[in-house]
């Protein structure tokens, strides 16, 4: 299988972390800088939070506008969509080299392209109509086979196919989604005839998704249009099973996942003050890659635990965040996104001649992140005082200078060391006493494993 390569910009995400890196000389080089920086932080936290919506349990209700620049479409941060289209097209292919049984995900990629092309003929006026209405099927084909609809970035735990409507109002491009979970290529049929007096006739999935309704509608209408059609689509799985759905998710799966992600703008807080940190002490792309994905890992275990109906403490983002994450590896819990699965692996124990120190910025996270899981009631190592201590022997604030600073720069602090930092004096018993780092051996750590690219745009 071969594919004419045609050259795009860096993928959204290495773009991000070469621009963070150059945060200091921003600031010196004037306005046009700083402008990218906010344009790419504004994309990142849409990036965060439209992923996240696709991964957890729930429904998608999402309505993304896009500005238009040369006849293109383009993101936030000015990067055309045609781009990131083209090196998730470049992927897929890729994909189906390594595994023939894979074959099934180019076409896909292609029919988005298509699409895509569908809507620049909406801006230049070439087609009658405004607005461009797409059922995107799982590959029903392939429903016995979820290892593999897995790998070609479906969700075939929950059967979800996608209903999506893209309208031009004459200087933007709107953009809308519902999910319809449960789905079959008859209900997904039905839906359309009886929403939009559409007949797929006998198509398989591929083609229902290459084959688009052209209409003109308003955004009223289309509103309007997208609530009957997840009326009519939750009735016929209830005339097909006696099941009782929202948009196809059963009770007690079917929050709004869009709406719960930004209700806790704390979380979202502190994803980027991790991934602020990591742009800053990852030495390379590839190192921050792996560090940002664990990230991400851990905050959605946070966030899963929460439709789940447990707490968390809003004084203790971070370590809530690092326990839920541990969890969940322990768990083998795995995360479906748009374009990649994030997911948790045992790794081997470093050999006892690798030092602590010398540990990656990966490992060093990961070694951390199980520190902050391991709670229990003690004395803290530099001042003495009984209270909940981590699994270094420290307590909140102490953990938190030595986790910083390792994180950081590999170095496991001396207590005096975090004394001074922590503006704490010492007893004279405890004045020079060493830390010692005993969890260089032994610990347990998880590693995150992911398909090429990512959900959306990072995959692009």
């Amino acid at each position: 299988m071969t594919i004419e390569k045609i050259r795009t910009s860096k993928p959204f995400l290495e773009r991000y972390y070469e621009q963070s890196r150059k945060e200091k000389v921003q600031k010196l080089s004037g306005a046009l800088a700083l402008q990218e920086s906010m344009e790419l932080e504004r994309r990142f936290d849409d990036e965060v939070i439209s992923g996240f919506s696709e991964a957890l349990l729930g429904i998608v209700r999402a309505e993304y506008t896009f500005d238009v620049r040369d006849e293109q479409i383009i993101a936030v941060d000015g990067e055309c969509l045609s781009n990131m289209m083209y090196r998730a097209r470049n992927m897929a292919y890729e994909i189906a080299q390594e595994d023939p049984e894979m074959a099934f995900v180019p076409p896909r990629f292609e029919a988005e392209i298509g699409e895509l092309n569908l809507q620049h003929r909406l801006i230049d006026g070439t087609i009658n109509g405004n607005t461009i209405v797409t059922f995107s099927p799982m590959t029903m084909e392939l429903q016995n086979r979820p290892d593999l609809l897995s790998k070609g970035f479906q969700r075939p735990d929950v059967r979800r196919s996608m209903l999506r409507i893209s309208h031009w109002d004459g200087s933007q491009m709107h953009i809308f989604t519902r999910s319809l979970d449960n789905s079959n290529l008859d209900a997904l049929k039905d839906t359309a005839k009886s929403t939009f007096g559409h007949d797929f006739g006998n198509v398989d999935s591929l083609e229902m998704l290459q084959n688009h309704i052209v209409r003109t509608f308003t955004i009223d209408q289309i509103r309007e249009l997208l609530d009957s059609a997840c009326r009519n689509y939750e009735s016929i799985l209830r005339d097909q099973s006696g099941t009782v759905t929202v948009q196809g998710a059963l009770r007690g799966y079917d929050a709004d996942l869009l709406q719960f992600v930004y209700s806790h703008p704390d979380i979202l807080k502190n994803i980027r003050t991790v991934v602020n940190r990591l742009t800053k002490n990852s030495t390379n792309y590839a190192e921050f890659e792996a560090a940002f994905r664990r990230c991400l890992y851990s905050h959605l275990s946070l966030y899963q635990e929460l439709l789940e109906g447990k707490v968390y403490d809003t004084n203790d983002v971070n370590g809530s965040v690092m326990g839920a994450g541990e969890r969940a590896a322990d768990n083998n819990v795995s995360y479906s996104l748009c374009g990649t699965v994030i997911s948790s692996s045992s790794r081997e124990q470093p050999s006892a001649q690798t030092s602590f120190e010398n540990l990656s910025m990966y490992d060093r996270l990961s070694i951390v992140s199980t520190l902050t899981s391991e709670r229990r009631q003690g004395h803290c190592l530099v001042h003495g005082t009984f209270s909940t201590v981590y699994g270094c022997g420290l307590c909140k604030l102490c953990h938190k200078i030595w986790s910083d600073e390792y994180i950081k720069s590999g170095k496991g602090l001396e207590i005096d060391a975090i004394a001074k930092r922590a503006k704490i004096k010492l007893l004279p018993a405890k004045n020079g006493e060493k830390l010692k780092n005993k969890t260089s051996q032994g610990v347990k750590k998880k590693r995150v494993a992911h398909a090429p690219g990512g959900w959306l745009f990072f995959r692009r």
